[in-house]
């Protein structure tokens, strides 16, 4: 474009930026580059999502039961059931969230890429994830209606001890399933999430309405 090409376009209120002129004085627009697009990210199935979710959670989930039955059996018998509950309670939370833990350090350490499945599951298939991260706890539970009917002793026409005596020991072993679920939350929180109360009311209805740990020596059946 020539200098008297350059200012008849100013004259005539057309942008150099986005105007030019060929040598035989058409105006033409200038091409603008586009750019690339970006790479659609794959979103994972369902299946993968719960199998993902299966192998992260399976870890800290043992480490919650076991540690959960074992402070749970240890309170019990210093200070009777409600020992047991506290106990249960407290170590299915602290061994399912000190196991979570120390997996999450190791996988930082030697494969983050695990982490980043880990997340990509919970955002792409968030009910699916859930499901899968909940099947290590019940691998390890047997089906039962009696963390439900313990639970709701109180409420019943029993007496004030026989409903103790229920539910208590529903307590207990509903309380160790729920901690080691819930250990997971306290993961994320320690990582600026937050706490999810849908998630807990399903840990919740889960423990309890259906089923219940191997790991305490409790019958609710």
């Amino acid at each position: 474009m020539t200098q008297n090409q350059l200012e008849w376009m100013q004259q005539s209120g057309l942008d150099p930026a986005e105007y030019d002129m060929t040598p035989d004085g058409r105006v033409v627009r200038r091409q603008v580059a586009s750019a690339p697009a970006e790479p659609q990210r794959e979103v994972m199935s369902p299946l993968r999502a719960a199998g993902t979710s299966f192998l992260g959670n399976l870890l800290p989930s043992a480490a919650g039961l076991y540690a959960g039955a074992q402070t749970g059996a240890l309170g019990g018998s210093m200070f009777g059931l409600p020992g047991t509950v506290i106990g249960g309670i407290g170590g299915g939370l602290l061994g399912g969230y000190g196991a979570g833990k120390l997996q999450e350090k190791a996988l930082e350490e030697f494969a983050p890429e695990a982490l980043q499945q880990l997340a990509q599951a919970e955002q792409d298939q968030p009910v699916a994830s859930y499901l899968g991260g909940f099947a290590p706890n019940a691998l390890a539970m047997r089906p039962s209606f009696g963390g439900i009917k313990g639970l709701t002793a109180p409420l019943g026409s029993m007496s004030k001890d026989a409903a103790r005596a229920a539910f208590l020991p529903a307590a207990a072993n509903v309380g160790v399933n729920v901690a080691g679920s819930t250990a997971g939350q306290l993961l994320d929180m320690s990582q600026g999430g937050e706490f999810s109360v849908p998630r807990f009311a399903a840990d919740v209805a889960l423990g309890s309405c259906s089923l219940s740990p191997r790991s305490l020596d409790v019958d609710l059946v």
